[in-house]
């Protein structure tokens, strides 16, 4: 039996042959994690979206397949912003802001491919943006009276009308799906608000009552429920409420922000932009805020999210 000493010393023997043997290799790099896949088989139709491009230094439009493939660039008319893609009832064109025209945004409508853009306001030095269409008509709003206001205009940019004159940022309009509302977001009362309009611009409601702000509303596909983005827990994410601004129900719970809310044509998922990540992306849940997909993977900041059929 050997002694505890030369025990000690056979092993130490032992221990230095080995790190002799080994000190020229690397030592091993880490797998990668790679994140469990995720079943997107039930998301159909299309997603438009804004993608800010890492190196060039602007904002161009981008459409997906609802699972995430096949994102194509639709945009690309030089060194413009081009951003907020709206879907027409039929899917067949695009409204969007850009400035490829001059310094200040204005409303422009494209097939869905991005060929034929068309400019329909013209409000320069003013500026119109934030398009949201429904049937034949196009809600937007415009800083043309002097304060931003909401306006609607026939799709092919006729027929402009005002809808609300109060002093005050009135902007981002969300049409109801029978078209016959508008909700949007005004500071008139201080902060940021939610409220609802008729499309003729009669019967304004204030529909939130809360100290921090309320922004980005979307109208679901039947019509009971709105969703936006709150800042009421201190950090912004995403809510539903009725439209009568009742029964306010949180889907996001993390300190991150959570924007831009988007219905799935059968009202039963929302996208959303969150940077729960590390940077913008574009993400998929269920209407109850369960079942979260991530559907994009860039370097640049992917942002605002429309989807159709």
């Amino acid at each position: 039996m050997l002694h505890a000493p030369l025990r000690q010393l056979c092993f130490l023997t032992l221990l230095l042959a080995f790190a002799a043997c080994n000190k020229d290799r690397l030592p091993l790099a880490p797998k990668p994690f790679t994140p469990p896949p995720q079943d997107t088989s039930a998301l159909t139709g299309m997603i438009a979206f804004n993608r800010d491009r890492i190196g060039m230094g602007n904002t161009e439009i981008y459409v997906m397949k609802a699972d995430g493939s096949g994102v194509t660039l639709i945009t690309d008319f030089g060194p413009y912003n081009n951003y907020n893609p709206v879907w027409s009832p039929d899917g067949t064109q695009i409204a969007f802001n850009s400035t490829r025209d001059g310094a200040f945004f204005d409303v422009f409508v494209m097939r869905a491919d991005g060929s034929g853009p068309t400019r329909l306001t013209s409000s320069s030095p003013s500026w119109s943006g934030a398009p949201a269409w429904c049937g034949t008509r196009i809600a937007f709003y415009s800083s043309r009276e002097g304060d931003n206001d909401i306006y609607v205009m026939n799709a092919d940019g006729t027929g402009v009308t005002r809808l609300t004159a109060t002093a005050g940022s009135d902007v981002s309009p969300a049409w109801s799906p029978a078209c016959d509302r508008i909700a949007f977001v005004s500071d008139r009362d201080g902060n940021k608000e939610l409220y609802v309009i008729n499309a003729d611009g009669t019967g304004e409601t204030r529909v939130t009552d809360n100290p921090w702000g309320e922004m980005d509303p979307a109208w679901s596909p039947d019509g009971r429920r709105i969703a936006f983005t709150s800042q009421r827990d201190g950090y912004e994410e995403i809510y539903t409420m009725n439209p009568d601004g009742s029964d306010v129900v949180q889907l996001t719970q993390r300190p991150v922000t959570n924007r831009f809310p988007s219905w799935s044509p059968d009202g039963s998922r929302i996208a959303f932009t969150s940077d729960r990540d590390g940077n913008d992306e574009i993400y998929v849940m269920h209407a109850d805020g369960t079942g979260l997909i991530r559907l994009t993977h860039d370097g640049g900041r992917d942002w605002r999210p429309v989807w159709r059929r």
